[in-house]
């Protein structure tokens, strides 16, 4: 009776190791998918990265233009004029 309840139990076994390429299949379809996903929100992100740096970049010219522009006109305090490059002789000179 032991011999033919491990012969039973070996046969199931047998049958149930391993992967069927049916699930092979269905794994590989939604590995897919999630990596499409994925790779969307990828695009997405790195257009979003270039548009915030090119944003960041052109206001930041634009206060540096503002900053020279009070400069020179002579509204901005004398602390700043050093880290503009502006002296003395260069403020006089532009007015």
């Amino acid at each position: 009776m032991k011999l033919q309840r491990k012969i039973f139990l070996l046969r199931i076994r047998k049958s149930q190791a391993g992967l069927t390429v049916m699930e092979t299949v269905i794994a590989l379809a939604m590995l897919v998918i999630v990596a499409t996903g994925v790779m969307g929100l990828a695009a997405v992100a790195v257009s979003t990265t270039e548009t915030q740096g090119h944003l960041a970049a052109r206001t930041a010219e634009y206060a540096q233009d503002k900053m020279e522009q009070l400069a020179r006109a002579g509204r901005t305090p004398q602390s700043f004029r050093p880290l503009l490059g502006l002296g003395q002789d260069s403020v006089a000179a532009a007015t």
